[in-house]
């Protein structure tokens, strides 16, 4: 069990909300009290859970056996995703009287940039329902099933992607090739960059997903990006 700190306010009925409403089943559960996921990294995969303590400050953290081995990089993404970092009292002396209503709303990240990227595609033009509707087919269709976790799954890498045929599984996929882009994103999606975009990153992150999606889906490329510069 690990321990991560933040400073107050911090609204988690909205933070849970937010997450909730685009939960991908199979990946993510979302409760009233705590937020639990799978996750790969550097080769290993398991599931983490995050229960924040108002009393304390504090998120507690339990990683599942296979993620041990990279704890830290684990913690370290858990921080972005929930902007842990985030200074409350900077932000209400900027704002002012614009933040004054909800003084502990934090700004979304990411687990993955590549991951984001394709939710961020899959979700063009749908609603966000939808949007994880077709997340999850895409997860259920070519995900793979974590270890020692019956149940969840690992969002797909982009070798499995690319190597998908949605039209060879019509009842898992039904939507996900007709989704705006799919074609272009599923032909090139392995050239993605799967890396942690940072603040100052914006240009690379354009050019990233220009080149990757042959220049016709920028804007779900900047929506990734901004989910995942924004927690760096």
């Amino acid at each position: 069990m690990y321990t991560l700190n933040w400073l107050p306010p911090y609204d988690w009925q909205w933070m849970f909300g937010f997450l909730g409403a685009r939960a991908v089943t199979g990946i993510e559960t979302v409760t009233h009290d705590y937020y639990e996921r799978s996750f790969a990294c550097e080769g290993h995969q398991g599931i983490f859970r995050v229960t924040p303590d108002i009393a304390t400050h504090t998120l507690t953290v339990t990683l599942s056996p296979g993620l041990i081995p990279v704890a830290q990089p684990c913690l370290e993404r858990i921080e972005r995703l929930f902007d842990l970092a985030c200074n409350p009292q900077h932000i209400a002396e900027t704002l002012g009287d614009l933040g004054a209503a909800r003084p502990g709303l934090r700004l979304p990240g990411a687990m993955d940039a590549y991951e984001q990227g394709v939710r961020a595609i899959l979700g063009q033009l749908v609603s966000v329902a939808m949007a994880a509707k077709l997340a999850s087919r895409v997860v259920a269709l070519c995900g793979e099933p974590v270890a020692d976790c019956p149940g969840y799954l690992c969002f797909p890498t982009p070798q499995a992607l690319a190597a998908a045929d949605p039209l060879g599984h019509a009842d898992k996929a039904r939507g996900v090739a007709d989704s705006s882009g799919a074609v272009g994103y599923r032909r090139n999606i392995s050239a993605f960059p799967a890396r942690e975009y940072r603040r100052g990153d914006e240009g690379a992150t354009k050019a990233a997903g220009d080149r990757a999606l042959d220049g016709k889906l920028s804007g779900p490329a900047r929506l990734a990006g901004e989910r995942c510069v924004s927690a760096g």
